[in-house]
């Protein structure tokens, strides 16, 4: 095994095929070299396998493990966190693609300064055959003082989370609670991480998210997102605004910061509550009283 080096990068993958050759290829041609790349195949029914074995025989950076049974995604995207060796990690999506720049820049902002515990590039969109579709225009550093304030910025814009595609300081992404199975929970994730640091955006494109049936989630119906998130799942409740309310919540209570930046927080997000009333209100409705099948 190699001696342990700076950046880990962790690809969960499954029934990854159609593109996972080409987001291997995206990470191996990183200019900053001194990486492991970690890929866990969730119990992929395609080719995924095969390709990934292929990859791991042709470089030693490169660590491959299969999951015996489908665990869901969240509990994939932790194991190959759970398994990263590096002082920095990123998540890399077997879908999408980075610059060849992306870990060498976002790097070289984290050993520069110790208040920021992660750093991304810009992102814009790609269609299935890789060609541009869209900029995404938000820009989302976060450089206040207050973990308050941070928490803030991330519960009330970010929407498309792109910052997932960064690079993080490893052992504060580990104080973190795991993404849970609900849908958004990588959002809540994100919200926790704003308390323990400052959020830098390099003024360069740096990922390229892939939009395309079968890669992105907003093409996906609510009973494939439950199914990817929480296999074989008894309840087929969706209760992605209440669960990610109480997230929040969990989040802030939990953090290691003072008494006075948790009030703040927790009236922010009962004001956030209130505004959002009505769509909690159906979301509640809709659970509560689905239609029974076979009676």
């Amino acid at each position: 095994m190699r001696a342990n080096p700076t950046v880990s990068v962790g690809m969960p993958v499954y029934n990854g095929e159609r593109y996972l050759a080409k987001a291997i290829d995206s990470i191996l041609a990183q200019t900053y070299a001194d990486f492991e790349l970690i890929i866990s195949d969730n119990a992929s029914l395609d080719r995924t396998q095969d390709i990934a074995h292929d990859y791991a025989r042709r470089d030693s950076r490169i660590s491959y493990i299969r999951q015996p049974a489908n665990i869901g995604a969240p509990k994939n995207f932790r194991m190959v966190l759970d398994k990263a060796r590096g002082q920095y990690f990123k998540w890399a999506s077997a879908n999408d693609l980075c610059d060849p720049d992306l870990l060498r820049l976002c790097k070289a902002v984290l050993d520069q300064r110790a208040d920021v515990v992660l750093c991304f590039g810009k992102a814009v969109a790609i269609d299935d055959h890789g060609e541009l579709v869209r900029p995404f225009d938000e820009s989302f550093a976060i450089d206040d003082v207050r973990p308050s304030r941070r928490f803030a910025q991330v519960v009330d814009h970010l929407g498309v989370n792109n910052v997932y595609a960064g690079l993080f300081r490893a052992e504060t992404l580990r104080r973190t609670k795991p993404e849970q199975a609900y849908p958004s929970a990588d959002l809540v994730l994100i919200a926790e991480l704003a308390l323990y640091g400052k959020f830098h955006e390099v003024p360069h494109v740096l990922f390229y998210r892939r939009e395309a049936p079968g890669s992105a989630t907003k093409f996906r119906t609510k009973e494939e997102i439950i199914e990817l998130r929480s296999p074989g799942a008894r309840s087929r409740g969706f209760w992605p605004l209440w669960r990610c309310s109480l997230g929040q919540f969990s989040a802030a209570l939990r953090s290691p910061i003072t008494m006075s930046e948790k009030a703040a927080i927790c009236a922010h997000l009962l004001r956030r509550y209130y505004w959002n009333r009505q769509g909690l209100w159906r979301e509640l409705c809709a659970n509560l009283w689905q239609p029974r099948t076979g009676s």
